[in-house]
């Protein structure tokens, strides 16, 4: 087989129904905008085929159909819901007792209504054949009563014939069933026009001799005169009768037409934009022109269109519709078409005027920065109200107009009228610390620009910089001495400071004062005012805090690890250091591996409220000592012994005799016994504290 020819059954809007003869006959379409209804029912059906020679057109994807000779487009509408099994065959005779015929198809949907011809695609195929076969299957599976299929038929052999269609599971359970009554009417369905067409109603009937033809507008039923045709071309609403005649018959039939109304326009209408560099050319916002042509409601489809006749065939419409340049185009075309099809064309021309704002006109707003919204308030950002600059914009342009102004924030924004501001709740994120805000004022009258540019300033003033430590201390042991609050860095050739207490009494006038003198605790504010009114108050904590009072001091000495432990009490916070004023000082009262003699324990307030100090004697005893004159170690005694003036030393050598009695209070032992040198060796002490402690041990004599 090299070609195919589809076959399909279309039924056309005017149906003839065969008033004389025993079957009915159903038309044939050759393309799919003309495609015809069909059914299966109960029976088996009979169709005339085509055989003329032509194919199908271009446009539809024809699936496994390599060639699609003597095309019939039809349509099924599904009935009953289910599955429908269908069987179609061609043959030379009526009675299908003639030659076999091949025939072929393709089937679509499911579709809502007739009008698919751009949609029958591949993904929309539910069956197709293009075997060399006279007999050709195919179901629909899972129909839905009110779908529409459209099916193609075409005869590949070219020879004239006939076509049957037949429903093979008609009764059986879960069988679907298609819907006979759309080949009814010969005048075909309702018709739903606009005004200004013209629309043919073919009330052609096989074997009709004579016609006549009859309106009702609502009045029932009236003969039009001179109408005798089996066509009739009307242009206005009612329900249209034709009456098909032979000489011994009638038969009748009636079709509702209905023309809607185009929509209402105002055309040709201006669409006004503002010059933004005096070049005669700017970006219009097209759909401003929208209230200008039409009130309709509901509100109509907009497209534009470079050309009437684009406009008319609603092709190549213009996409960018906010932003559109008059460059290469002064007038557009606008297609408003209702929501019942129809549609009228506007023409809008485009028309740049230079702004009537002076160019030198700025209205400037200050505000302080702060913190309320986003906690910062050095990052140059905060809320204006500018909407008092809208009465000064309108003062610079001639009265009694009804005018508006808009404010954006670029230019491209206010020729397409997108992205408005709220003038009384703006932010000056996308530009901190300065902005300068863009100024559109329209006539509402006519939607016309007359005036554009930068005219609103916003500035945000810096809050003056200072600092002040917090929380500060009042130290009761200083009292009556008053605690000063100071500024640290007061630029007070810029500030003027204000103090008040924590019931907001005024402790000090507003002038350069940076200090403040206070007595009590208690919580203070200080306001810094700079010449541009902007203001930064900062609040000052002030606690008690006084210097320490040392309850005890707890000594662990003559061992391997001496330790002190000071204890104090006061309302400050502490620091302690050993044997040196100016420290390291700790935050711990404990002291370890502390060296035996005479200690200096100190403790700071944390708050500068002063240092105490106090001597601690640490037992310890020498292990040798070298009596060579050179100042280091020349002399034996018990360390940190002054504390005990009352101890006993004695000093033996290894015999047990007695070299010397030490003073706690004196030098110690410089190694002679009677005014002479003792040799290096060992020798040993006894030691009877104070503090009632006996201790005894051995040290070394060294010679050098």
């Amino acid at each position: 087989m090299t070609s195919v020819i589809k076959k399909h059954i279309t039924i056309l809007t005017v149906v003839g129904v065969l008033l004389f003869f025993n079957a009915k006959g159903y038309a044939q379409a050759s393309s799919c905008a003309e495609v015809e209804p069909f059914c299966a029912g109960a029976d088996t059906l009979v169709f005339q085929n085509t055989a003329n020679g032509t194919f199908a057109e271009a446009g539809p994807d024809y699936g496994c159909l390599n060639s699609t000779p003597n095309p019939a487009w039809f349509y099924l509408r599904i009935d009953t819901g289910g599955i429908l099994n269908f069987k179609i065959s061609q043959n030379t005779s009526q009675d299908f007792s003639g030659t076999d015929l091949d025939v072929d198809f393709i089937a679509y949907g499911p579709f809502s209504d007739t009008s698919q011809c751009d949609n029958l695609t591949a993904a929309n195929t539910i069956a197709c054949s293009f075997l060399p076969d006279a007999v050709e299957n195919f179901t629909i599976s899972n129909a839905v009563a009110g779908q529409l299929y459209i099916l193609l038929i075409t005869n590949f052999s070219e020879n004239p014939g006939w076509i049957r269609l037949q429903q093979t599971n008609v009764g059986e359970n879960g069988a679907g069933l298609t819907d006979c009554s759309i080949l009814d009417s010969f005048l075909g369905p309702d018709i739903e026009a606009c005004v200004g067409e013209v629309i043919t109603l073919d009330g052609t009937t096989e074997g009709a001799t004579s016609y006549r033809w009859f309106v009702d507008t609502g009045s029932g039923f009236i003969l039009i005169p001179g109408e005798t045709n089996a066509t009739l071309n009307v242009t206005t609403s009612g329900t249209y009768q034709v009456e098909a005649s032979d000489d011994m018959n009638s038969d009748t039939d009636e079709v509702v037409v209905t023309f809607h109304e185009l929509p209402v326009i105002n055309s040709p209408i201006t669409l006004q934009q503002c010059d933004d560099d005096t070049d005669g050319i700017a970006n219009f916002n097209l759909q401003e022109a929208e209230s200008l042509i039409t009130n309709d409601m509901p509100t109509p489809v907009f497209t534009y269109h470079l050309t009437q006749a684009d406009a008319d065939t609603n092709t190549n419409a213009i996409g960018n519709l906010s932003s559109f340049s008059n460059a290469t185009t002064n007038r557009v075309y606008v297609r408003v078409e209702n929501q019942q099809g129809c549609y009228s064309v506007a023409e809008v021309n485009l028309q740049v005027s230079a702004t009537e704002i002076p160019s030198n006109f700025m209205v400037t707003f200050n505000e302080c920065d702060t913190d309320l919204i986003d906690g910062d308030d050095t990052n140059g950002i905060t809320t204006f109200d500018f909407s008092s600059a809208t009465n000064s914009i309108i003062n610079q342009l001639p009265p009694n107009q009804n005018l508006v102004v808009t404010y954006y924030e670029n230019i491209a924004d206010a020729l397409a009228e997108k992205n408005e501001l709220d003038p009384s709740n703006y932010r000056n994120e996308n530009s901190p610390f300065s902005q300068q805000i863009v100024v559109r004022v329209d006539n509402q009258d006519n939607n016309a620009c007359i005036g554009l540019g930068f005219h609103v300033t916003l500035r945000v003033d810096p809050l003056p910089e200072f600092e002040i430590a917090n929380p500060q201390y009042l130290c009761t042991n200083l009292l009556p001495d008053p605690l000063t609050l100071t500024v640290e860095n007061p630029q007070e050739n810029n500030y003027t400071y204000e103090w008040r207490d924590a019931n907001n009494n005024i402790l000090s006038p507003s002038s350069a004062i940076s200090f403040l003198g206070v007595t009590a605790i208690g919580d203070y504010f200080v306001t810094a005012s700079a010449s541009n009114n902007c203001t930064r108050t900062k609040k000052i904590t002030v606690a008690v805090s006084n210097i320490a009072t040392i309850q005890n001091i707890e000594v662990v000495d003559d061992s391997d690890n001496n330790t002190i432990t000071v204890n104090v009490t006061g309302d400050g916070e502490y620091e302690y250091a050993l044997d040196n004023l100016e420290g390291p000082y700790q935050d711990s009262n404990h002291f370890e591996r502390v060296l035996a003699g005479i200690r200096t324990v100190y403790v700071r307030d944390k708050h500068g409220c002063g240092v105490v100090s106090e001597e601690v004697s640490v037992i310890g005893f020498p292990r040798f000592f070298t009596p060579n004159g050179d100042g280091f170690n020349d002399t034996w005694q018990v360390q940190g012994i002054t504390f005990q003036l009352g101890s006993k030393i004695f000093i033996y050598d290894r015999f047990g005799k007695v070299l010397e009695k030490l003073s706690p209070g004196g030098e110690g032992w410089d190694g002679r016994y009677r005014g002479k040198p003792m040799p290096a060796d060992d020798y040993w002490f006894t030691v009877a504290l104070e503090d009632g402690r006996l201790r005894k041990g051995h040290f070394s004599l060294i010679r050098r």
